[in-house]
C-alpha cells in the first residue's frame, strides 16, 4: 500500500460535517404532488424552504443516493448561497507551533484512557478487505493501558492504525499542527503481544495528508534494540533527522502503523517526542484493574406495540427477549387508532386494558416503561396542542391506572431536522418552537402525579462544526444563547444520543461524538443513553457541489457527476442526478419534452464520499464484533458520570443479531408497525 486511506486523511472538513450530519439521520421533507415523467434518479424542491428566490444564486450543496433494496433514492441535504472561495495550495496556509514542555520531552499520550491525546488529536484504525483490523485501549495481563492495534493482514487489502498530532475536530483554519523544530527523536513503548508481525512506519505532514497519503519511515523493528520486535516492552526510538527529506517537519500530522505481514496485536505505548535521546519517559508502571460498582441501565425500543397486544406470541416473544437480555428500561410506542396516521388522546382509552397487562408484566420483572411517541412535525407550533393532549392522556391514563400498571416516564423522538428547510434559513426558528414542545412535554410529565421522567432522543451532531461559519451553532432560548445540546439537556431528565456509528474509537468513532454532550449532562445533573443502531440501513453515496450554476450542457467533460435544476413552478424545482455517461439520454429528454436547455441550470462534481451501512448500524457485522464493540464502548463511557448505559435501536433488529432467537414462536407479520427512523 502505498498511500494512507482516504479515511486517515484530512477530507475537506465540510464535507467531512456534512457526511456525520447527513449519516445519522434521513431527511424526510415533504412529499411533492409534482410527479416525474423520467427514469433519472430526481428530488423536489421547495425554494421557500430554503428561502431562495433566485436559483442562480445557489453556490453549492449536497446530495445523498441511499442504495435502497428496491431502488437508489436521491436525497437533498443542503443548498448554499454562500460561495467560500477555494484556496490554492491550502496546506501553505496551515499554522504551526511547538507545543509547551518542559525538560527534554513532550508526552503526546500515555494511552491511560483517553481518545483524544494533548495535542487534540485522536486514533483509530484503517482497513480493506480480506485485511481487518480495529483499535482500543486496553488494559493488558500486566495491569498496563495501552493503544492496542488487532490485525489480520491477508495477501490481499491493507490495515493498520493512525495516530493524529493535531487537534482533529478543529477546522482547518483554527488548527495548529505539530512543529517538531526543536526535537530531535519520536519514541514510545511497543510490543507484538500476539503474533509476529511486519509493521512500517509512516508520518504525514500537511501536504501529504491533503494528498491522502504518507511518506514511509522505515520498518519499526530497525528502530528498537536488537531490531526485533518481541512479545516484551521495548523503546522505540526515531531520530527525526532521518525522516524523509520531502516531509515538513514543522506540520506533522499523522503518525501511521502499517501491518505488512501477520496477525496477532501490537501494543503502544508513552509517546512522546525528545530533544535528545536521554532521559525519556520510562514503562509506566502497572495499573490495579478497574472495579465497576455502578450498575448500568439498558434500554431498547418496541415500535410495533399494536402488534404486540393483539397477538399473545408477539408478547411473549418481547418478554422473553427483554429478561433474558436483562433489559429494564423499554421506550413503548402509544399504539396508533386504525384509520388515524398519528397518536391520538383517544388511543390511552382505547388500548387501556392491554396497555396495563402488558406494563404490569414489564413492572412485574422491573422493567420501567416510557410512553414513546416521535414524529418530524411535532416540532411545528400548529401540531403543538396534538402533543400535549396526548401527554395529558398518558398522564390521566396513569392517574386511572394502578402502581404496576403506570408508565414510568414519557419519551420523545421528534427529529426537526427531518424538516424541509430545516437546512436552510428556517432552523433557528424550527429550533426554538422543538424547544418549546419539549419543555411543555416536561412540565406535564413533572406535573403528573405520580411523577414522571422526560426524556428525548437528539442527533450526536447538535454540536458540529457550522460548514460556513466553522463555529459551534448556537442558538438564543429563554435569553441565554447555548449549542442545541445543551438546550436540550436544560430541558428534560435524560437524553439518548443517537451516537450512531460501529467504531468505539477515532474522530469518528461513539466515544468522541458523545463527549460534549457526557460533559454537559454531568453538569447539569441528567442522565444519557448512548444509543445504537441495529435496524439494518442502506448504504449511501454523499455528493458535494460548489460554485455558481451553469445553463445548458456541458460542452466537454467538466467532471463525473452532474446535477441539474429543472424548472416545474415559480416555487418548485426537480433536482436531477446524472452521470456524465447519462447526458446524452438527458438532452434525448429535453428535446422530446421540448425544455428550452436555456432554462436548465446544472453543476458538475468529482466528490464522492461513500458511507456504508456497516459504517452506522452493527445489523451487518454479526453478534461477535457487537459484543466487543459493546464492552469497549462500556469501558470507554464508564468513567462518565451522566452515562447510566446503552439504549439498543430497536429490539426486532437486535434479535436478528443475537443468537437463539430465530426459532422463537412469532406471529406472521413482525416487523415495526411504524417503520423507526433509520438514520
Amino acid at each position: 500500500m502505498s498511500k494512507v486511506p482516504r479515511w486517515c486523511a484530512a477530507i475537506l472538513l465540510w464535507a467531512m460535517i456534512y457526511a456525520q450530519a447527513a449519516c445519522a439521520t434521513k431527511p424526510s421533507h415533504k412529499r411533492s404532488t409534482f410527479k416525474k415523467n423520467h427514469s433519472f434518479l430526481s428530488y423536489f424542491v421547495n425554494l421557500k424552504d430554503w428561502k431562495i428566490q433566485d436559483p442562480t444564486k445557489i453556490t453549492g450543496g449536497q446530495f445523498g443516493i441511499l442504495q435502497e433494496k428496491k431502488r437508489n433514492k436521491l436525497l437533498l441535504y443542503r443548498l448554499n448561497k454562500t460561495y467560500l472561495k477555494p484556496v490554492p495550495q491550502k496546506w501553505k496556509f496551515a499554522k504551526t507551533r511547538v507545543p509547551k514542555f518542559h525538560g527534554n520531552c513532550y508526552l503526546i499520550s500515555d494511552f491511560e484512557g483517553e481518545n483524544q491525546n494533548r495535542l487534540g488529536g485522536h486514533f483509530n484504525h484503517f482497513k480493506k478487505s480480506p485485511s481487518n483490523a480495529s483499535t482500543a485501549l486496553k488494559q493488558g495481563k500486566d495491569g498496563r493501558f495501552a493503544f492496542s492495534l488487532n490485525f489480520k493482514r491477508a495477501q490481499k487489502g491493507f490495515c493498520g492504525a493512525w495516530i493524529h498530532l493535531f487537534a482533529t475536530k478543529v477546522t482547518f483554519w483554527k488548527r495548529f499542527y505539530l512543529d517538531t523544530k526543536p526535537f530531535g527523536y519520536l519514541s514510545f513503548w511497543v510490543r507484538a503481544s500476539k503474533g509476529n508481525p511486519k509493521v512500517r512506519i509512516k508520518l504525514s505532514d500537511v501536504y501529504w495528508e491533503l494528498k491522502g497519503d504518507g511518506l514511509p519511515v522505515g520498518m519499526l523493528h530497525d528502530f528498537l534494540p536488537g531490531k526485533r520486535l518481541t512479545h516484551k516492552w521495548k523503546r522505540a526510538i526515531i531520530p527525526l533527522k532521518k525522516l524523509p527529506k520531502r516531509l515538513d517537519k514543522r506540520r506533522l500530522v499523522s503518525l501511521v502503523f502499517e501491518v505488512l505481514k501477520g496477525q496477532g496485536q501490537l501494543d503502544i505505548k508513552t509517546l512522546a517526542i525528545c530533544i535528545k535521546p536521554t532521559p525519556m519517559p520510562p514503562l509506566p508502571k502497572p495499573l490495579p484493574k478497574a472495579v465497576q460498582k455502578r450498575k448500568l441501565l439498558k434500554a431498547t425500543w418496541v415500535w410495533n406495540t399494536k402488534q404486540i397486544l393483539k397477538d399473545k406470541r408477539e408478547e411473549k416473544r418481547l418478554m422473553t427477549f427483554l429478561l433474558r437480555e436483562k433489559f429494564n428500561h423499554v421506550f413503548l410506542q402509544i399504539p396508533e387508532i386504525k384509520g388515524k396516521k398519528r397518536v391520538t388522546p383517544d388511543a390511552l382509552v382505547t388500548f387501556e386494558a392491554p396497555l396495563q397487562k402488558l406494563i404490569a408484566k414489564l413492572n412485574k420483572h422491573n422493567i420501567k416503561v416510557h410512553a414513546l411517541d416521535g414524529y418530524k412535525n411535532y416540532a411545528l407550533p400548529s401540531w403543538h396542542k396534538g402533543v400535549l393532549d396526548v401527554i395529558k392522556a398518558i398522564v390521566a391514563y396513569n392517574k386511572r391506572s394502578k402502581p404496576e400498571q403506570r408508565f414510568y416516564g414519557i419519551h420523545y423522538d421528534i427529529e426537526p431536522y427531518l424538516l424541509g428547510g430545516y437546512w436552510g434559513p428556517k432552523q433557528a426558528w424550527i429550533q426554538t418552537n422543538y424547544l418549546k414542545i419539549i419543555e411543555e412535554i416536561t412540565k406535564l410529565a413533572h406535573a403528573a402525579k405520580p411523577r414522571m421522567v422526560s426524556g428525548v432522543d437528539i442527533p450526536f451532531w447538535f454540536d458540529a462544526l457550522n460548514p460556513t461559519t466553522q463555529q459551534v451553532p448556537t442558538l438564543m432560548y429563554k435569553n441565554k444563547r447555548k449549542p442545541m445540546h445543551e438546550h436540550v439537556i436544560d430541558l428534560v431528565d435524560n437524553i439518548g444520543i443517537m451516537d450512531y456509528r460501529t467504531t468505539v474509537y477515532g474522530a469518528d468513532g461513539i466515544l468522541t461524538h458523545a463527549r460534549s454532550e457526557l460533559h454537559y449532562a454531568a453538569r447539569a445533573g441528567k442522565k444519557v443513553y448512548i444509543a445504537l443502531e441495529t435496524h439494518d440501513l442502506p448504504d449511501e453515496h454523499l455528493f458535494f457541489f460548489k460554485g455558481y450554476p451553469k445553463k445548458g450542457f456541458p460542452k466537454k467533460k467538466e467532471a463525473s457527476y452532474i446535477f441539474y435544476m429543472l424548472p416545474h413552478s415559480s416555487t418548485h424545482r426537480e433536482m436531477v442526478f446524472l452521470s456524465f455517461s447519462q447526458l446524452p439520454l438527458w438532452k434525448t429528454y429535453i428535446a422530446s419534452r421540448k425544455i428550452s436547455p436555456d432554462s436548465l441550470l446544472y453543476w458538475t462534481t468529482n466528490q464522492k464520499v461513500f458511507v456504508p451501512a456497516t459504517k452506522l448500524s452493527y445489523a451487518r457485522l454479526g453478534n461477535t464484533y457487537f459484543q466487543r464493540s459493546l464492552k469497549r464502548a462500556h469501558q470507554a463511557l464508564i468513567k462518565f458520570p451522566a452515562f447510566v448505559g446503552f439504549a439498543l435501536h430497536h429490539y426486532q433488529s437486535l434479535m436478528d443479531i443475537l443468537p437463539g432467537y430465530k426459532n422463537l414462536p412469532a406471529s406472521k407479520n413482525t416487523k415495526p408497525s411504524q417503520k423507526p427512523p433509520s438514520r
